[in-house]
């Protein structure tokens, strides 16, 4: 069975090396196996597969540049995160 899909945004280059710079430094080396990430979605429901990657692809084709800003931090259990406010974040999710 395929794993659940995991949507994330893409930084421009010079957030996303910050972004990278603050999680090898602070993220523990082994459990660091993936790049430093925006996720939207976690875990999207694996049924309608298809269907929902032609949505994505329809919607990433019509998005816009969005603009963020790191308003905190939120704890994860195990980790933490940045909060980001994301104006037109709940829109493109929404669409999704």
């Amino acid at each position: 069975m395929a794993s659940p899909p995991i949507v994330t945004l893409r930084p421009d280059p010079a957030s996303q090396e910050r972004f990278q710079t603050e999680r090898d430094f602070w993220f523990p080396p082994e459990r660091n196996v993936v790049p430093a990430h925006l996720m939207l979605f976690h875990h999207l429901s694996g049924d309608r597969r298809r269907d929902r990657a032609a949505r994505l692809a329809d919607v990433a084709a019509a998005a816009m540049s969005l603009a963020l800003r790191v308003a905190g931090l939120l704890s994860l259990g195990r980790g933490v995160a940045f909060d980001l406010e994301v104006p037109g974040g709940r829109a493109l999710r929404d669409r999704i």
